[in-house]
């Protein structure tokens, strides 16, 4: 196994990730930090997106434009968001979300100009 790890002085966000011989996963981030962090995990057919500090509230998948108080930098956040999101709708990738209500794991589906998670 190969482990690559980086941090950016004074987070904690990993830019270089884990490349695993064998089943053929890795994990690498998808998102930059601070603010946010994003990572998908496996390859092909397998992968999971995991987003952390994305999302607050179920109205952010509808309005990602909606900051919350957590956000630092609110156009940051809402361009980020929005990113994640638009990347992901439609795709079949399960994206797992930090800090929602259930489904906090799910596809991401377009709703009227918005997003919804479909649970798994």
């Amino acid at each position: 196994m190969t482990t690559k790890l980086t941090f950016a002085a004074g987070d904690l966000t990993i830019h270089r990730i884990v490349e695993m011989a064998g089943p053929a996963m890795s994990l690498q981030q998808i998102l930059p930090g601070p603010h946010h962090v994003a990572v998908l995990l496996g390859k092909g057919r397998d992968e999971a997106a995991f987003a952390g500090d994305l999302v607050h509230s179920p109205l952010q998948w509808r309005v990602p434009e909606l900051a919350s108080a957590f956000d630092r930098d609110p156009a940051a956040a809402v361009a980020s968001r929005r990113a994640f999101l638009e990347r992901y709708a439609e795709t079949g990738t399960v994206c797992c979300f930090a800090h929602t209500p259930a489904p906090s794991a799910g596809f991401v589906r377009r709703l009227r100009g918005g997003f919804t998670c479909v649970g798994v």
